[in-house]
């Protein structure tokens, strides 16, 4: 018979085994002291935070805002010269030392010009004067024209007298720095130029700048600005003649800058309106394009095609343009060998009625040489179409070469043939005037020319003076010379 033994503490461990998954887990003593205990969080008040309105609606609370605001300052400003007007008017009637001095040094016309040459500074001035005090009061009050838009500083608060004074002048530099305000807006901003510099916030109702939580900018909004930022570089100025280049460049490459399909594509990009003005470095780029256009045309079309004469003559404009003596010569001339009837049904197209005007080819060309600066070319084509003109009786041609003539040798200070000319053109008309005579009558006759001999004979009489006295101190200059 077995004996039974007392189980202790310590030998239950040693005859009693425990399976592992039957023990209770246990935390050790250093885990079980730095173990973190989630502390209570408190309740969030969802009263309290207040989201923004979407950017594109609030870009358009604000536009509307200022075409409001400035309709209403364009009216108050109307009224506040009419204002003045009135006081001044009171003034001159009230005084009469005034009226008497207005009187006797010039009256009603003295005061007439003297309003057409202070009234456009003063209008501006009367006009800021009206802008600076409605946007000080919006300032000083909190509002805006649309009453869904409040003007606070950082704290929810009016502005005071001093921000809102500040805020007004420079309201009045951002209209004419108006680019600054495209750059807060392609960030995404809230505030404008004049905003930043003063402090202040243009809100919604219900908005605090310290409260509200304002959106993340849109992805789009800066990709937007950039481009259109791109697409307004591109088409002005400098860069645009950069664009055309590389843009013909890409396109000969690909096409071949011998082959039709090129000629082709200059042809449809070779649109340019001749009767707008360019500058110098867009007619010299244009100019190369017209040549290679110009060369292909030759090539493919031969020279007796209407577009190939049309392009040559257009060339010829570019090179004046783009003061090439050179290439004006060379084009102009070139175009002057076409017949005559199709030199004149060109000139009136379209693109070329600010150039021709109603004057002969040969007048146009001439006026070509002078605006390339071969002054001296133009006045021998001129006189080559005078003398055309007269073995022709063409006496519409003789008085525009006889006008041009004269205009030219004016500028160059030559009197002696400025008389001459003027002579030339007033013997054309009498001729005119005696053809018209026979055909519609004397009384017409003198109607449509009378007026212009009389101007013409007292020209004459002037230069002939001129001429005279001219040269009377050159001999004088000459006499007393050693």
């Amino acid at each position: 018979m077995l004996k039974s033994k007392t189980l202790s503490r310590d030998t239950v461990g040693v005859h009693l085994r425990v399976p592992e998954e039957l023990k209770p887990e246990v935390l050790p003593p250093l885990a079980a002291a730095t173990a973190v205990v989630p502390e209570p969080q408190p309740k969030i008040d969802e009263k309290a935070i207040h989201i923004a309105m979407p950017l594109w609606r609030y870009y358009y609370l604000r536009s509307c805002d200022f075409l409001l605001g400035l309709f209403g300052q364009l009216i108050a400003g109307c009224a506040f010269m009419v204002v003045q007007v009135v006081v001044l008017v009171l003034i001159f009637a009230v005084v009469p030392g005034l009226s008497a001095v207005s009187a006797a040094e010039g009256g009603a016309p003295l005061l007439l010009l003297s309003g057409v040459v202070f009234g456009m500074p003063w209008m501006f001035w009367s006009m800021g004067i009206v802008i600076f005090f409605c946007q000080y009061l919006c300032g000083r009050k909190g509002e805006t024209f649309i009453t869904a838009l409040r003007i606070v500083d950082k704290a929810g608060k009016p502005l005071g007298r001093g921000r809102a004074a500040l805020r007004a002048a420079l309201y009045l530099v951002s209209v004419f720095l108006f680019p600054l305000s495209f750059v807060t807006v392609a960030a995404g901003s809230r505030r404008f130029f004049h905003d930043f510099c003063s402090g202040s916030y243009v809100c919604t109702e219900g908005e605090h700048p310290g409260k509200t939580f304002y959106p993340p900018r849109p992805a789009w909004l800066l990709p937007l600005f950039a481009w259109l930022v791109i697409v307004l570089l591109c088409n002005s100025g400098r860069f645009a003649t950069v664009r055309e280049t590389t843009e013909n460049i890409a396109a000969g490459t690909l096409l071949g800058v011998l082959s039709r399909n090129y000629m082709d594509f200059l042809a449809q990009r070779f649109v340019y309106d001749l009767n707008a003005s360019m500058t110098k470095e867009q007619a010299e780029s244009r100019v190369a394009q017209a040549e290679a256009l110009l060369s292909l045309q030759v090539r493919y079309l031969g020279l007796s095609n209407y577009e190939t004469a049309r392009t040559m003559l257009t060339t010829a404009v570019l090179a004046s343009r783009a003061k090439d003596e050179q290439k004006t010569q060379e084009y102009v001339h070139a175009w002057l060998k076409l017949p005559i009837r199709r030199a004149e049904r060109m000139l009136r197209n379209d693109e070329f009625l600010s150039l021709a005007q109603g004057k002969s080819a040969q007048l146009v060309a001439a006026e070509l040489l002078v605006q390339a600066g071969s002054t001296e070319a133009g006045i021998r084509q001129a006189q080559t179409c005078k003398d055309s003109a007269a073995q022709k009786d063409d006496y519409v041609r003789y008085a525009d070469s006889c006008e041009f003539l004269a205009g030219e040798y004016a500028k160059k200070g030559d009197l002696a043939n400025v008389l001459a000319q003027k002579r030339d053109l007033f013997r054309c008309r009498e001729v005119e005037r005696k053809i018209y005579a026979d055909d519609k009558g004397e009384r017409a006759a003198s109607h449509r020319f009378d007026a212009e001999l009389r101007r013409l004979t007292l020209d004459i009489y002037d230069l002939a003076n001129k001429v005279v006295t001219e040269r009377q101190e050159q001999k004088q200059n000459s006499s007393g010379a050693p």
